[in-house]
């Protein structure tokens, strides 16, 4: 069958349509990866936060990958409560002014196997508190600090560091002498160097290992019983390699002191090192610190390395400790806020100032006094109000102390009321509800006459 034959036989052009874009998709993505090919390349993203907090973090893994156990913690709760006998604890800065307890709770530790190895506070020797570490004391160490020379004259090379240290994370928590000196020197010119570094050699069982200086401080074995001791001494290795035929490579430069200093202590060790940059997380694979840490702390069972002695603020340590607390206190701290909400801002519904009736407060008086058995001396108050308005009206009372039937036989002229109506006006006594409502009548009815009296007396003449 011909392909006109097909396209006769076919009712629409549009079934061609599919087949058309496989053809173009297929052919796109041959040409695609024949004229490509995939190629893997490394994005640098910095240190991680948890490298940048932990400059021993690199060292930590190295361990484990080592098949080493190893942990990493911060803050002062390892030193209060510590591992066991079998560990190593390694103390990066041995934080200063630590109690007299905690120093023989270290020492007992040691005693009974521990390895404890740590980098002296030069600040806590130089303090004359009496909290101040002793434990450099007991052991007999000494810190050496260079003295720098205030002559002006140009530095000399055993002053001038290699390179600048990476080691950002810790720059803050440090002082300036617990820092590595910034001296690196970058220039073109041969006769300028480029940067350089300071090596120390070492002799372990069997091999000769290059570990690199940062700090001038040095440490001086006073009671002359340390067991294994790295001289301070030093080599000058540039990084360049166009430096490195330089006739001051690998210069050998003499200081007195070492750089590191080892003890046996019941059945453990102390290892006091100078400084503790060559196993910080830009440093660990440089030269042979890897191999060096693993070699110092090859016979415990774990290794603790406490990275930071700073304490956490009092909030941080509740709200780690007792999280509890803070929910108790925003639920406390809402109902305040609910409370308070409750019992100020603007009345729901304002007072409304409406002048009543003088009714109304007659209705309230009565039903007050009726509530309190009080009828008898509103009655009474009532009787003296209209007698006295008569007395007023000059209608022939004189005096309160007429006598009342006197005064019932002239109302009985003037108002035409009879005598007994009068008399139940204002003698009756006060029993019932019907009393007070007849008495009440009668009062007004009273007041009214005599008013309507001398109206029309008035009228008249």
């Amino acid at each position: 069958m011909t392909v006109r034959a097909i396209s006769v036989n076919v009712k629409s052009p549009w079934v061609f349509v599919p087949l058309l874009l496989l053809i173009f998709i297929s052919t796109a993505t041959f040409w695609f990866f024949y004229n490509f090919e995939k190629e893997e390349y490394t994005i640098h993203t910095g240190s991680s936060p948890q490298a940048r907090k932990n400059p021993l973090l690199a060292a930590k893994e190295y361990l484990q990958q080592s098949g080493y156990r190893s942990e990493s913690v911060e803050g002062l709760d390892l030193l209060a409560a510590l591992p066991p006998s079998t560990d190593a604890l390694v103390i990066r800065r041995l934080p200063g002014g630590l109690s007299n307890s905690i120093t023989a709770n270290l020492l007992n530790w040691v005693e009974q196997g521990g390895h404890l190895v740590m980098v002296p506070n030069a600040n806590s020797q130089k303090s004359d508190h009496p909290g101040r570490n002793t434990l450099l004391e007991q052991l007999g160490i000494e810190v050496l600090e260079r003295e720098k020379s205030n002559c002006g004259c140009p530095k000399k090379d055993d002053e001038k560091t290699t390179s600048e240290s990476t080691d950002t994370n810790n720059s803050a928590a440090d002082n300036t002498n617990d820092q590595p000196e910034k001296g690196a020197e970058n220039s073109a010119s041969t006769a300028d160097p480029g940067p350089r570094n300071r090596i120390v050699y070492a002799d372990l069982d069997e091999y000769s290992v290059q570990l690199e200086t940062f700090r001038p401080r040095l440490l001086k074995d006073s009671s002359d019983t340390a067991v294994f001791k790295i001289d301070g001494s030093y080599f000058i290795d540039y990084e360049e390699e166009a430096d490195k035929t330089r006739s001051d490579q690998n210069e050998y430069t003499e200081r007195e002191g070492d750089w590191l200093l080892q003890y046996e202590w019941g059945l453990g060790r102390i290892t006091v090192m100078s400084e503790m940059f060559l196993f910080s997380n830009h440093r660990i694979g440089d030269y042979d610190h890897a191999y060096f840490l693993t070699w110092l702390l090859s016979e415990a069972q774990t290794i603790w390395l406490l990275h930071s002695t700073e304490v956490e603020s009092f909030l941080t340590l509740l709200w780690q400790k007792a999280p509890l607390f803070w929910l108790a206190l925003l639920v406390v701290v809402v109902l305040t806020i609910w409370r308070l909400q409750m019992q100020s801002g603007s009345p729901l519904w304002p007072a409304l100032d409406e002048r009543h009736n003088i009714m109304y407060h007659i209705d309230a008086t009565a039903q007050y006094n009726w509530r309190t058995n009080n009828l008898s001396a509103m009655v009474e108050g009532n009787r003296r109000t209209v007698w006295s308005d008569l007395i007023s009206r000059k209608i022939g009372l004189q005096t309160d102390r007429q006598k009342m039937n006197v005064a019932i036989s002239r109302l009985v002229q003037k108002t035409g009321m009879t005598e007994k109506q009068l008399q139940a006006a204002f003698q009756q006594s006060i029993e019932t509800e019907q009393d007070i409502i007849r008495t009440s009548k009668l009062m007004q009815r009273i007041n009214m006459l005599i008013s309507g009296g001398d109206k029309r007396k008035n009228d008249k003449e």
